[in-house]
């Protein structure tokens, strides 16, 4: 989401910020993508439980 900000993931649902309007909101989700600048941040992203694939 452009002009947002990440608040919460949940295995069913992402919460974040939109910027734009300021205010919170909620979205259903099945899997979530991280794109975090040019090299994923693997290490910091397993130490908060994230299960990574990272299919080559």
């Amino acid at each position: 989401m452009w002009n947002s900000n990440l608040v919460e993931i949940t295995p069913g649902m992402v919460r974040y910020k939109d910027d734009a309007a300021g205010v919170q909101r909620e979205t259903p989700n099945d899997y979530v993508f991280v794109f975090a600048g040019g090299e994923l941040p693997t290490d910091f992203l397993k130490a908060c439980g994230v299960a990574i694939d990272t299919r080559r």
